[in-house]
């Protein structure tokens, strides 16, 4: 009877032992070698035959090996939530919570220095998050009378050097806030107000589609921001 096929960590490991520039010709074939022998090798035998840089990967479990975490234990939404319009503030909150803990710890030069080759600064991150907060929750979902883009375009909008760290860090808690107090006074479905972004009712969202669009531009930067942190200083983790 032949060798089992690669399990689905082995084949974790594998994958990322084939990329060339992470590893050495040797220990590409020896890679290579486990693919061909099948996973009759026990684990450990397969870490050796890749660099450290794979670490990670020995986190990840089997079925029926250590659970993930339980539901809710990051301060996401837990597993009881039902309610739609609970779960999509719930995680766009644990996103903007995630912003403000990964740029924790960095100093003043770290934070305004725009991080190569990004081009963006995390502080300057925070501050376009404070923009489209208030374009999408103030300026679109309540029509208020608000600045919308600021003079200077895109780089003004990104430059963290013309005020102080800690106003731009009010300035965003404060845009949060307002958008909190906006969101739970209104149901998912309720459409946004005419006169301020959108001039036509026809083509005012529901709040919910506001609150979507606010989770997954969180959700994608906070990404961006883990990159910007591991070039920083090597920090990682949620």
């Amino acid at each position: 009877m032949g060798p089992h096929p690669p399990s689905h960590r082995t084949r974790c490991h594998v994958a990322t032992a084939v990329t060339p520039h992470l590893l050495s010709r040797r220990q590409r074939a020896d890679a290579l070698q486990l693919v061909t022998e099948g996973a009759s090798r026990p684990l450990d035998v397969v870490a050796r035959a890749v660099p450290a840089s794979c670490a990670r990967f020995a986190n990840m479990t089997e079925p029926g090996e250590s659970p993930p975490p339980v539901l809710g234990e990051l301060g996401d939404p837990a597993a009881t939530a039902r309610d739609p319009h609970a779960l999509l503030t719930g995680y766009l909150d644990w996103y903007r919570d995630r912003l403000i803990r990964k740029i924790s710890g960095l100093s003043d030069v770290q934070l305004t220095t725009p991080v190569e080759p990004l081009g963006w600064s995390p502080l300057g991150l925070v501050k376009h998050l404070s923009m489209v907060e208030r374009r999408w929750m103030r300026w679109g979902f309540a029509a208020e009378d608000v600045l919308a883009h600021l003079p200077g375009g895109d780089a003004a909008e990104w430059d963290a050097t013309s005020e102080s760290t800690a106003a731009l860090l009010s300035a965003h808690h404060e845009e949060v806030e307002r958008s909190r107090a906006l969101a739970v006074q209104a149901e998912l479905d309720t459409r946004a107000a005419v006169g301020g972004r959108f001039r036509d009712p026809e083509q005012a969202p529901a709040l919910g589609r506001i609150l979507f669009h606010l989770l997954q531009e969180y959700s994608r930067h906070v990404g961006q921001l883990d990159v910007a942190r591991e070039l920083i200083d090597g920090a990682t983790g949620e």
